[in-house]
C-alpha cells in the first residue's frame, strides 16, 4: 500500500517485452566479450611460442629473404661458446658480508623471462679485481642457473645498465657477445622460445629431479644463426609482433575486469 496514490504509467506489453528482449540481448553481448576476452588472456603465452617458432624456423622472414635474394642456406647454427664469453658469478658465502666495499648483485630473485627485476637489491663485499672481471655491461645476457620448476629452469633476461654498477651471484650465468654478427637480442629471444627453453630444461634435468644449469651446459647449446641483418629483422618483427599481443592482452583484462 505505500505506492497507493502514485500514478502508474505502464508501457504496453508489447513494448514492455521489446524492453526485456533488449536488455537480454545486451548482457548476451556482454557475456560474449568477456569470453573472448578471455579467450585472448587464455592463449596470450601460445600466440607468443608461435611468434617464436616462425622466427626462428625462418617462416616469419621467409618475404624479407625472397626481397633480398638470400635463402635458408645462409642460415647456420653455431654453439652458443663461439658467440658468446659464458661465466657464472660469485658464491655467496659469511665472508661476503657487506663492509668496506659493498656492491649490488643479481640473484634469481631478480631475472626472470625477458625483464630484470630490482625491487630487491642485495649487496656483496667484494674486491676491485673481482669488480672488473664480473661487473655487469650493457647488453649481457643473464640466464637463472637452477630453479625447482622445469618452465622456470634457464629463464633469461637481457641488462641494460639499469644500475651503474652491479656483478651476478654463482646462480646466474652470463653471457657476453665477443663476435660482431651477433645480436644479444636475438639470442635472448631464441633461448626464451620453446625451442630454447627445451634444450636448457633437458639439459639440466638431475638425477634428483631438480633442474640445474651449467656454464658448461649453456655453451654447447646450438643456435640456428641467421645472418646479421636478418637478425636484426628478427628481432624487428618479434618485438613489434610480441608488444601487439601484450596490448591485446592488456586490453582483454579491461574487458574481465568490468
Amino acid at each position: 500500500q505505500a505506492f497507493d496514490g502514485f500514478p502508474s504509467h505502464l508501457s504496453p506489453l508489447a513494448e514492455q517485452q521489446r524492453i526485456v528482449d533488449r536488455i537480454e540481448s545486451l548482457f548476451a553481448k556482454l557475456d560474449e566479450a568477456k569470453e573472448k576476452a578471455q579467450a585472448v588472456v587464455d592463449s596470450f603465452e601460445t600466440r607468443k611460442a608461435a611468434i617464436l617458432h616462425k622466427a626462428f624456423t625462418g617462416e616469419l622472414t621467409a618475404k624479407w629473404r625472397e626481397e633480398h635474394g638470400v635463402g635458408m642456406e645462409s642460415w647456420k647454427t653455431r654453439e652458443l661458446a663461439e658467440c658468446f664469453e659464458i661465466v657464472s658469478g660469485i658464491q655467496k658465502t659469511p665472508a661476503r658480508s657487506p663492509k668496506d666495499n659493498p656492491v649490488p648483485y643479481l640473484t634469481v630473485a631478480n631475472v626472470y623471462r625477458g625483464r630484470i627485476d630490482l625491487s630487491d637489491i642485495r649487496y656483496f663485499e667484494v674486491t676491485s679485481k673481482e669488480i672488473e672481471k664480473l661487473k655487469l655491461q650493457d647488453k649481457d645476457i643473464l640466464i637463472v642457473e637452477g630453479n625447482g620448476s622445469g618452465n622456470e629452469i634457464g629463464r633469461c633476461a637481457i641488462w641494460h645498465n639499469e644500475l651503474p654498477l652491479c656483478i651476478h651471484q654463482n646462480h646466474i650465468i652470463r653471457m657476453r657477445r665477443k663476435i660482431a654478427d651477433i645480436l644479444p637480442e636475438y639470442a635472448l629471444h631464441y633461448l626464451n622460445s620453446e625451442a630454447g627453453k627445451s634444450i636448457m630444461r633437458e639439459r639440466s634435468k638431475t638425477t634428483a629431479g631438480l633442474f640445474n644449469l651449467s656454464a658448461g651446459k649453456i655453451k654447447t647449446i646450438p643456435l640456428p644463426m641467421a645472418s646479421l641483418d636478418e637478425q636484426s629483422e628478427i628481432v624487428h618483427l618479434i618485438d613489434s609482433l610480441l608488444e601487439k599481443e601484450q596490448w591485446a592482452k592488456e586490453a582483454a583484462e579491461i574487458v574481465l575486469d568490468q
